[in-house]
């Protein structure tokens, strides 16, 4: 169930990066502010009732609830959310303003890279956000680097400049910037999934409103500051990607979120399969867009999707095996795979 859902995860994703694509391709070029206020619109919607529902249960004295690092909420140490869904701590509230900030900056050069580049391109080099994990990780938390990740980290880089090809300027179509934007939008991304992982003690569903909420109201201030945010007519067809769009990304969210909370110890595994939304998009790609890869981006592709698979297998296995002393010693814990979630959801 746990690899199904994963699967259904990154096919959901590559559906979400083909919608913008069509979108883009018919209609011309679209706001990126437009794109994520519906999607943050539609997001928040859809997860505000089981949200409210946690929030609910984890307030009433009669439960026992578990929060997400797996220590009973009935523990001397303070609750991770007040009553209202906030997180009460200092170091919390920063992470948080980190996952919504650092997300919104990251899907708005996502979004205006992917209407320029190759959809296989862009989603290649966006995953290579694993690798931006484990150096941020380094450089905050002074956190130790294995040799093996080493390696891996300089064949994903490898596979970025090959599928970049920056001594490549005959393709007038594809404008440099965009690539630095995709690249840029992967780093952000390897801070933001590094804020999940610190933010373990929070609900997933405040996260989650959190970010929806916040990215929706940055998304109209200051898309209508920059005069750059505006929506199609109610009769047009743009709408029916649009839906699409929002649709597909919730989907993967949950799809994710639930996929890795069945998976328990076995996370690691799990988590590579989310690399299946390259190839799913390599796929749309050719057969609804008429793109294709040269040799060197296919050479590259391969580099980036081998190393950061194995980047995140290796991280989450390592977790594993540190949380197994503890689930052995204590039967009725909880298997601290949650960080593992966390740390993994990029």
């Amino acid at each position: 169930l746990a690899a199904g859902l994963v699967a259904l995860g990154s096919l959901c994703f590559s559906f979400m990066g083909l919608s913008v694509k069509l979108l883009s391709d018919r209609y011309g070029k679209f706001s990126s502010f437009s794109l994520i206020a519906v999607r943050s619109a539609l997001g928040t919607v859809l997860n505000l009732p089981p949200a409210v529902w946690a929030i609910a249960r984890a307030s009433s004295p009669a439960d026992a609830v578990l929060d997400n690092s797996g220590a009973d909420a009935g523990e001397p140490s303070a609750p991770a959310l007040s009553r209202c869904g906030c997180p009460t701590s200092r170091r919390s509230w920063m992470w948080l303003g980190i996952r919504c900030l650092g997300g919104f900056c990251c899907i708005i050069m996502e979004y205006s890279a992917l209407q320029e580049l190759p959809l296989a391109v862009n989603t290649m080099i966006v995953y290579s956000s694993p690798a931006f994990i484990v150096l941020w990780a380094a450089v905050l938390f002074r956190e130790p680097v294995a040799l093996s990740v080493v390696v891996c980290l300089g064949l994903c880089f490898a596979g970025v400049l090959l599928i970049v090809r920056p001594w490549n300027n005959s393709d007038p179509d594809t404008p440099f910037w965009a690539y630095v934007l995709s690249l840029a939008s992967a780093m952000v991304a390897g801070l933001v999934y590094l804020s999940l992982r610190e933010l373990k003690g929070v609900s997933y569903h405040a996260v989650l409103n959190w970010f929806q909420g916040s990215n929706l109201v940055l998304a109209v201030v200051v898309g209508a500051l920059l005069h750059d945010l505006y929506f199609p007519p109610a009769g047009s067809g743009a709408w029916v990607y649009l839906v699409a769009f929002a649709v597909t990304a919730y989907a993967a969210e949950v799809c994710l979120t639930v996929g890795y909370a069945f998976a328990g110890t076995s996370i690691g595994q799990v988590s590579v399969l989310k690399f299946l939304s390259p190839i799913f998009s390599l796929m749309w790609g050719i057969l609804f867009l008429g793109s294709g890869l040269q040799g060197a981006q296919i050479a590259g592709s391969c580099l980036v999707f081998a190393a950061s698979a194995t980047i995140v297998y290796l991280k989450t296995a390592h977790g594993e095996d540190d949380d197994k002393p503890a689930a052995c010693s204590k039967s009725e814990s909880g298997t601290g795979s949650e960080s593992d979630t966390a740390a993994s959801q990029s």
